[in-house]
């Protein structure tokens, strides 16, 4: 058997942890996720990741959120790698 694809959740997840941030937008040119916001919910009440947003408007006027995860997550799950 060959390795498992990962799976949408799995690549939004990596991205984030890696310190990065997402929008809608870029999660659909980066990964083709159409539904950001769930994968959002999910990370945010199934697995307990502190996600932060913010609202920003586009050049065209239209509004749309970036997430990402806060530092001070991050920084616990570094520490409870090395730990």
């Amino acid at each position: 058997m060959g390795t498992k694809k990962p799976t949408k959740y799995d690549q939004v997840r990596t991205h984030l942890m890696m310190g990065n941030t997402i929008s809608s937008m870029e999660a659909f040119n980066l990964f083709r996720v159409t539904r950001l916001s769930a994968i959002i919910h999910t990370m945010k009440h199934r697995d307990h990741i502190d996600i932060e947003s913010k609202t920003e408007q586009s050049p065209d006027g239209a509004y749309y959120s970036r997430y990402w995860i806060s530092k001070q997550w991050l920084e616990m799950d570094k520490q409870a790698d090395n730990g």
